[in-house]
């Protein structure tokens, strides 16, 4: 290959975009290419022998490139600020490295124009920068959101937007305005407080069409002024100050509408930065909705304290008119009681027995109306307690049994055997859902009868979800009916010509206490042919009570012949017998109970107690009874006898003809169980002496030995309430408030306090909070509160104070005694049953 001429090779050099140059260590210019006049300005000539340090622009960079090259032999990649006579200054690059010729060392390189990939990389930093920048923004703006999110207030809201904000950029006012077109004003979300620490953002409404905020709202989009004061638009409301300020603002929009302006304010001119209005704008969204939420929250939180307010007026109201009413009807209905019981002709009982009835209807509405205000007004709750369901249950039915026997209905209960009886709920609610039920049945039903079933549906960990049935042979109700009975104030006949009363409340509690304890309630019925309501709760299993009255009797396999035309209760009474591990046998009529007795007398296989049904077609029990007792192989049968009609006498001539036992339907199974041990197990020398057992005649004897404290300030109550505890024969004393109450205890025993909770000197709760702090043997006696208030937070008032029990005024005797009678019970020692 052949060397090119010299004059290609020049041609070469004075083409080239680099410059190639040879330097002596001390950077003299021994050679540098013709490409150097593009660099410098200046021509190779002009430079030979002139310091390589004239076209660099800085001394200091030359003194750092000759170390470096003479330190290290070889540079790549060197960057140097070079100088153009005519242009500036440029960038370039150096490669270079010491050569050694005849023993001389020189530097040998090329030098390039760098500029345009300066420029590049320069873009490149400030774009990373910029990103990362950007980035951070986006974190904190993820924050901020976050935190509004959070807020149910407008204000909160708006201090959590300024305080994340002002991690981000800085200034010293700020303000968020909501538009109201009603009034066609921004109104600020601020409180006065807050204009007070800076008053450079107006805290007073704008006008929509006016000044800069205006014109940010009007224009829908957001605007950065660096100088406020100037701006044409600008608007200053009277006494606002004048200075030197900038502003960035921008439009809230929710749902496509612009509900709002959101404006930071700085001292100064030329203070934001067009990134800091793309910041806000970004925030700004989040910020609408976030206050529309917190709008919508306000007024949800308002409108729930308005109507918390309303429902605290009326539960005090409905306490006021609860006391102003009970106290009254407490003395009309005592004394009506009483009146009953004195010498009275027969006009003047049918008065009184209508008054009573009236009372205890008005009572009744009181009480329905009371429910269903506290339970409209959330101030219903549960009192859960350890109960017995049986006794429940029996309680309830018996307590209507007066009204099912005078209409010649048949009303019984069946429990089924596996429905567990000790049970953790509240039995205040279940006794007052069967009430309602078995009262409507009743109402509604003229002849038949009306059966309560209970069953178990299901065991589930510590619960039983328990089913009961009411079922009726009455009118039925209309399919269309069904649903809206429940309805409150609803009744599946609600012409004013309905043959039948009542508010339609009774059912509307039912099923608010229903679904309370975790139910639900309905209701199968076909005109004509009567109607079931059934429903279901969910009961916490409860601990083992002591079942009062009730001996497991040692009468295994002893036969029984049931004899009753009801067919329910013919199996009521089977399965009850059966399960305490007796032999039933049953009959529907006298007839065959005759031919049945004799039947098995003559087969040697006697049977020695009969449950007989008062009430029956062709031949009824006392008829029966003495048919048993005529028979002289019969004679030594004991003949308890059900009655669904007790009447006044009956007891006498039962017991003249033979019979050992008489019980009132729906029979109570520990009631019964009892008298069948007691009738088995009685020993009559003589007949004469033989008394006819009843479920009374093991409780009078205990009655006559309670004494009561009555404390009551009311004159008028106190004669009502000692003539009704006077007919219990119980001992009472009375005592006026609560200081001669303590008075009395200090220096005598009673069995259980009576205690009016408003009187005046000492009131019921300061005087049970007496009675329980002190160090008295009297200490421990049941205090039962009796009050005309029945609203939520009277019962824990009483409860709080160490009251044992409370009973709303005013109060029927029945439920008087049976809570004076638990209560004693409680206190005594257990007792084995007295056989006469």
């Amino acid at each position: 290959m052949q060397i090119a001429h010299s004059t290609d090779f020049e041609s070469l050099l004075n083409h080239m975009p680099d410059v190639l140059f040879k330097i002596k260590l001390d950077g003299t210019i021994i050679y540098i290419s013709p490409s150097i006049k593009q660099f410098t300005g200046q021509s190779p000539d002009e430079l030979a022998g002139q310091s390589f340090r004239q076209i660099m622009h800085k001394p200091k960079e030359y003194f750092l490139l000759r170390t470096n090259i003479t330190s290290k032999k070889e540079i790549k990649n060197y960057g140097l600020t070079l100088v153009n006579k005519d242009k500036g200054t440029f960038r370039g690059g150096i490669n270079a490295k010491v050569i050694k010729e005849s023993g001389t060392e020189y530097i040998v390189g090329i030098l390039r124009d760098e500029t345009e990939r300066h420029i590049q990389i320069s873009e490149m930093q400030h774009s990373l920068t910029h990103t990362q920048k950007w980035r951070q923004y986006f974190e904190m703006i993820y924050e901020i959101t976050e935190i509004i999110y959070s807020h149910r207030d407008p204000e909160q809201v708006g201090h959590a937007v300024a305080e994340g904000l002002s991690k981000i950029m800085v200034f010293d006012a700020y303000q968020i305005y909501n538009y109201e077109k009603e009034k066609h004003l921004l109104i600020p979300i601020f409180s006065f407080e807050t204009y007070n620490r800076n008053k450079m953002v107006s805290n007073n409404p704008i006008p929509a069409d006016k000044g800069i905020i205006g014109r940010i709202f009007r224009n829908k989009k957001g605007e950065l002024i660096n100088d406020v004061k100037s701006d044409p638009d600008v608007y200053y409301l009277p006494g606002e100050e004048v200075i030197d300020e900038s502003l960035i603002g921008v439009p809230l929009e929710s749902d496509n509408q612009i509900t709002g302006i959101i404006v930071l304010v700085k001292r100064g001119i030329n203070q934001f930065q067009a990134e800091e209005l793309r910041i806000l704008s970004i925030i700004g969204r989040h910020l609408a909705v976030a206050l529309s939420n917190a709008q919508l929250s306000k007024i949800e939180r308002e409108s729930r304290e308005k109507a918390e307010q309303a429902n605290q007026a009326k539960s005090e109201f409905l306490a006021n008119m609860s006391h102003e009413i009970r106290t009254p009807m407490n003395a009309i209905i005592g004394m009506t009681e009483l009146l009953l019981d004195t010498p009275v002709n027969q006009e003047q009982k049918d008065f009184l027995v209508t008054v009573r009835q009236s009372s205890y209807a008005l009572l009744h509405l009181i009480n329905d109306i009371l429910d269903f205000s506290k339970i409209e007004a959330g101030k219903f709750t549960l009192t859960d307690e350890d109960f017995d369901l049986r006794v429940t249950l029996e309680t309830v039915v018996e307590s209507l049994a007066n009204r099912a026997h005078a209409k010649n209905l048949e009303l019984a209960l069946n429990i089924e055997p596996e429905v567990p009886i000790n049970l953790y709920a509240d039995p205040g609610r279940i006794r007052q859902i069967l009430i309602n039920l078995i009262g409507n049945a009743i109402k509604f039903t003229e002849k038949g009868e009306v059966v309560v079933s209970v069953k178990l549906n299901k065991l589930q960990n510590d619960f039983a979800d328990i089913s009961f049935s009411v079922r009726d042979t009455g009118i039925g109700i209309p399919a269309d009916k069904t649903t809206l009975i429940f309805d409150k104030f609803t009744q599946a006949d609600g012409t004013t010509t309905r043959q039948f009363g009542g508010t339609g409340l009774g059912l509307a509690i039912s099923k608010q206490l229903v679904e309370m304890m975790g139910g639900q309630i309905g209701v199968r019925s076909k005109l004509g042919q009567g109607s079931t309501f059934h429903f279901n709760v969910l009961l916490k299993i409860g601990n083992e009570i002591e079942q009062e009255n009730f001996i497991e009797p040692n009468l295994t396999n002893l036969r029984v012949l049931i004899v009753d035309d009801n067919a329910t209760n013919r199996y009521i009474l089977e399965r009850t017998l059966s399960n305490w591990s007796l032999k039933p046998i049953s009959c529907e009529s006298g007839a065959c109970a005759l031919s049945t007795l004799l039947e098995a007398q003559r087969t040697g296989k006697p049977v020695p107690l009969v449950l007989l049904d008062m009430q029956m077609p062709e031949m009824d029990g006392e008829t029966v009874a003495r048919k048993i007792f005529s028979e002289p192989t019969l004679k030594k049968t004991n003949v308890i006898i059900l009655t669904s009609m007790g009447q006044r006498g009956d007891a006498k001539r039962l017991k003249e003809i033979g019979c050992k036992g008489y019980l009132t339907k729906p029979v109570k199974q520990s009631q019964l169980l009892n008298m069948i041990h007691t009738v088995m197990s009685k020993k009559s020398k003589k007949k004469e002496d033989a008394s006819l057992i009843t479920k009374y005649s093991l409780e009078e004897q205990k009655r006559r030995t309670i004494h009561i404290l009555l404390v009551e300030d009311n004159p008028i109550n106190q004669r009502v309430a000692f003539k009704i505890l006077e007919k219990r024969n119980y001992k009472v004393t009375i005592a006026n408030n609560g200081l001669e109450a303590l008075k009395i205890l200090q220096t005598e025993s009673f069995d259980v306090v009576l205690m009016d909770v408003q009187m005046p000197e000492m009131d019921g709760l300061t005087a049970t909070r007496e009675i329980r702090s002190k160090d008295w043997p009297v200490q421990k006696i049941p205090i039962i509160a009796m009050t005309a208030n029945a609203m939520k937070g009277d019962e824990e008032a009483c409860m709080k104070a160490g009251m044992d029990d409370y009973i709303s005024k005013p109060f029927k005797p029945k439920e008087l005694y049976a809570t004076i009678e638990h209560w004693e019970r409680i206190n005594e020692q257990p007792e084995k049953i007295i056989l006469d």
